[in-house]
């Protein structure tokens, strides 16, 4: 499979507040490409902010820089103009991945599906020093050096009308038919909105909270249908994981950009006879209640299928994936089902996938 990633991760900012996340959400991407996503490591381009920035180091001279992301970029595009001749003119699909701090640059178009990641080495008089993400997942879009282009940004999207957009350093490669090229952009949040990181995980650390629910999705098969998981499917699970990660705190709403052809397919894990059977130890909080287990897209299951939360284990036989489970008095419960788990510690409570 011709795929091909660029992923960027960058914590390290002089001028502005060191972050935790994005460096080890950036990894965890990378991760999920090579052992899910099946994009060969060779074809993975991968920059992070250093381990250890010295002191000595101006802040303008800080990495990563624009230049060391570009360089991928234009091995990209040197590619797309030396296969000019057919289409697509490098592979199957494209991921770009880019997390740090970010901004919404001024656009003549519109404005509500731009961001931008701001460089280490940019400060609040430099905020043009950005990677404006859906400009180029854009360029190779019209460049036709794809069948797909993917793009997850999990960055801030302060807006600052007073910055232009920085342009992509490349010319287009005309010839192709763009409109045959299928898109997917996803924001970690709405315009001029903050993107959070906080504790997640066991042992807690501190993790994007898109990235973290994005890969929870993507992992567990959440919002897939018959084993297929789509844009779609993804949208649905990803803004009900996001929300119950935010669940009692300033609340994060990803922002979905589908494009106009037919909904992509994220992956096929195919599908069984036999599906994993289910035990639930409720958690005491939800003890004397009864309620309906719903999927990632928050849909009632086809069959139903209702539980009732007591000292006695529960046993139901669910497909991997993302489900919340909503009890009669409005509460809810998400629950995660992953082949292998044992006494998982999960909101519902402890879960044991056979």
């Amino acid at each position: 499979m011709n795929d091909y990633a660029v992923v960027v991760g960058i914590n390290n900012y002089p001028a502005f507040d060191r972050l935790e996340g994005p460096v080890k959400d950036a990894q965890a991407f990378r991760n999920w490409l090579v052992e899910h996503g099946s994009v060969p490591p060779e074809n993975i381009r991968e920059v992070y902010s250093p381990n250890v920035v010295s002191a000595d180091v101006p802040p303008a001279l800080t990495q990563p820089a624009i230049e060391a992301v570009n360089v991928h970029f234009r091995e990209l595009a040197d590619l797309t103009r030396r296969n000019f001749q057919k289409l697509p003119r490098v592979g199957r699909r494209l991921y770009i991945y880019l997390a740090g701090h970010g901004i919404t640059p001024r656009v003549t178009s519109n404005s509500l599906d731009s961001a931008a990641l701001l460089m280490a080495n940019a400060d609040h008089g430099s905020t043009g020093l950005h990677l404006a993400g859906p400009a180029y997942a854009e360029w190779f879009r019209q460049s036709h050096a794809f069948e797909e282009v993917i793009l997850f940004m999990d960055c801030c999207r302060n807006a600052l009308d007073d910055i232009e957009q920085a342009p992509v350093p490349f010319s287009p490669v005309k010839g192709g038919d763009p409109t045959k090229v299928k898109t997917l952009n996803v924001l970690a949040t709405q315009w001029d909105a903050p993107s959070f990181e906080q504790p997640l995980g066991s042992p807690p650390e501190s993790r994007g909270v898109f990235t973290y629910a994005l890969l929870e999705v993507l992992r567990s098969g959440a919002g897939q249908t018959n084993g297929t998981l789509t844009a779609l499917g993804l949208k649905g699970a990803l803004q009900l994981s996001i929300s119950k990660l935010r669940e009692g705190d300033v609340p994060q709403f990803p922002r979905f950009n589908l494009g106009n052809l037919d909904d992509i397919v994220l992956f096929e894990s195919g599908t069984g006879t036999t599906l994993p059977k289910v035990t639930i130890e409720w958690n005491q909080t939800f003890h004397g209640k009864a309620g309906d287990v719903r999927d990632g897209n928050d849909s009632p299951l086809t069959p139903p299928v209702r539980v009732t939360a007591s000292a006695t284990r529960t046993e139901v036989s669910l497909k991997p994936g993302l489900y919340s489970v909503r009890f009669s008095d409005g509460t809810e419960a998400l629950l995660k089902v992953r082949p292998g788990l044992s006494n998982d510690v999960q909101e519902a409570g402890r879960v044991t996938v056979e």
